[in-house]
């Protein structure tokens, strides 16, 4: 639990975080962010600036509250 906290505590502190949630790709604060409809194109011009990976995230019209993804 101490690390948790003393994580939160040190991005807040990074990041200049004011509430949440509030999301960080690559150091970067995103700003007016602050659900999945805004962070998932986010993530997505990323995987997509990958190199060749291919990548595609789920809508969360396909995700179930116990699913899971990977970002690699």
């Amino acid at each position: 639990m101490e690390t948790l906290i003393g994580a939160t505590v040190e991005d807040a502190e990074t990041f200049g975080i004011r509430g949440t949630p509030s999301f960080a790709i690559d150091g970067e604060l995103l700003s007016d962010v602050h659900g999945w409809e805004a962070l998932q194109p986010q993530i997505q011009s990323r995987l997509d600036s990958s190199a060749g990976t291919g990548s595609q995230l789920d809508s969360p019209s396909e995700l179930s509250d116990d699913s899971a993804f990977s970002l690699e």
